[in-house]
């Protein structure tokens, strides 16, 4: 299944922040630290489909900086793909903490395990 990617709240807030503040330029980053550590297709997809979307919209704002008219359309496109990256950032990409219970407690057999 691939390797854990384990992340607290104040790491998803650390990412989210990231995407807010950089205006969606830098979204696909947490993106590529997932991919790389987990090596997964679909983690290397949603890579790929952040980093394209960044490209397009730096030229598109880029393009039509110099133009009169305003760029509405931009600026929900722009809103909308780092709420995406936000929510996938805090639902999707990152799995929770295991407990440190788990880790160091033996699992005691049940019924008549032990005696097989």
């Amino acid at each position: 299944m691939g390797n854990q990617v384990e992340a607290g709240v104040g790491q998803k807030i650390a990412w989210s922040l990231l995407v807010v503040c950089s205006l969606g330029l830098l979204q696909w980053v947490p993106f590529l630290v997932v991919a790389i550590k987990r090596g997964l297709r679909r983690d290397w997809l949603a890579f790929g489909a952040f980093a394209f979307v960044s490209m397009v919209t730096a030229i598109w704002g880029g393009v039509t900086a110099n133009s009169d008219d305003d760029q509405p359309l931009l600026g929900f496109v722009l809103i909308g793909v780092m709420g995406t990256a936000v929510v996938l950032i805090w639902v999707w990409l990152f799995n929770r903490p295991a407990v440190k219970a788990d880790a160091v407690q033996p699992s005691a057999p049940s019924g008549r395990d032990f005696l097989t």
